[in-house]
C-alpha cells in the first residue's frame, strides 16, 4: 500500500465516536478510528478516497522519532515561563479587538488541549503552544479568547473570532496536524 512495504492499519471502534478519523503518529502507526457503526465497506472507502494524503503523511510521519522526551524539572518551568510571556503578549495585542477580562492563566501539560476557558473566565493554555507556529498559536489564543464571550461554538463565536483572524477557518485545519500538545508527533484527517 505505501511505498512498496506492507502498512497496517490499526482499526478502533468506539460508541462514542461519530465520524470517521485517520491519524498518521511518530514513527508511521495509521490508526482508523470510527463508530461501531461504520461497515469495512466504509472504513475502506474512506482510506481509499484519502490514499494520497495518507501517502504523503506517512513519509514525514515515518522520520518522526516514535516517541519525545517529556519535559521535567527546571525544562518545564522553563518552557511553561515562555508560553506565558507569548500568550500573555499575545492576548494583549488581540484584545484590543475585544476588551474582554479574565482570570488568572494556567499553563499545564494537558495531553489533548491546546487550551481552554472556565466559565469563571479563567483560561489555561498548553505550555506546548510555544512548538507551534506563530499563526497557530495565535489561533488557540484568540480561540479561546472568543470564549470569555461566547463559552459554545455558535455563529456568533465564530464571527467574534473572524474579527481577529479573517482566516480562522485554514488556520482551524491546520492545527489538526497537531493533534495530541503533549507528544505533537501526530497528523490527522
Amino acid at each position: 500500500m505505501l511505498e512498496g512495504s506492507p502498512v497496517t492499519v490499526r482499526v478502533r471502534r468506539s460508541r462514542q465516536s461519530r465520524h470517521l478519523r485517520l491519524t498518521v503518529s511518530a514513527g508511521g502507526r495509521i490508526t482508523l478510528s470510527g463508530p461501531r457503526s461504520a461497515s469495512d465497506r466504509s472504513l475502506k472507502r474512506f482510506l481509499t478516497e484519502r490514499h494520497a494524503w495518507l501517502v504523503r503523511c506517512y513519509r514525514e510521519m515515518k522520520r518522526v522519532p516514535a516517541s519525545e522526551p517529556v519535559l521535567s524539572g527546571k525544562a518545564l518551568e522553563e518552557a511553561k515561563e515562555r508560553a506565558r510571556v507569548l500568550v500573555e503578549t499575545r492576548l494583549a495585542y488581540f484584545n484590543r479587538l475585544y476588551n474582554f477580562r479574565w482570570g488568572p492563566g494556567h499553563y499545564p501539560c494537558q495531553k489533548t488541549l491546546w487550551g481552554s476557558c472556565s466559565p469563571a473566565g479563567n483560561l489555561s493554555f498548553n505550555y506546548r503552544l510555544i512548538d507551534l507556529p506563530p499563526s497557530l498559536a495565535d489561533y488557540v489564543i484568540v480561540h479561546e479568547l472568543c470564549h470569555l464571550e461566547a463559552l459554545d461554538h455558535s455563529r456568533r463565536f465564530w464571527k467574534l473570532v473572524e474579527r481577529a483572524l479573517p482566516d480562522y477557518a485554514l488556520r482551524r485545519r491546520k492545527l489538526t496536524a497537531f493533534e495530541h500538545p503533549q507528544s505533537n508527533a501526530n497528523m490527522n484527517m
